[in-house]
């Protein structure tokens, strides 16, 4: 029996979300495109806050998050992706 490289496994696991990330991040760029919202950048404030910039048709605007509350939601998010799906195809269980 040949011993499995833990690296290959967290290897697909994490090319696996990743390939799910990009088509999610496809997706809601699609939805804001047809309200006419488009996200130009991520600006770092300081070691507690950024501001994210969108420009509307009207308007721009400065968003501004606590880095902080931003990790907390992306490991909330990817605590969620782990419960909800199976990052491996039934082949590689």
């Amino acid at each position: 029996m040949r011993a499995l490289k833990m690296h290959k496994l967290y290897a697909h696991m994490i090319e696996q979300f990743l390939k799910n990330l990009r088509l999610e991040y496809e997706t809601r760029k699609q939805l804001l495109v047809k309200k006419n919202i488009r996200f130009v950048q991520l600006v770092k404030i300081d070691e507690y806050f950024c501001d994210a910039l969108l420009a509307t048709a009207g308007e721009d605007l400065a968003m501004r998050y606590a880095n902080q509350a931003l990790k907390r939601e992306v490991e909330q998010l990817l605590i969620k992706e782990l419960k909800n799906k199976s990052l491996f195809s039934k082949k590689d269980l």
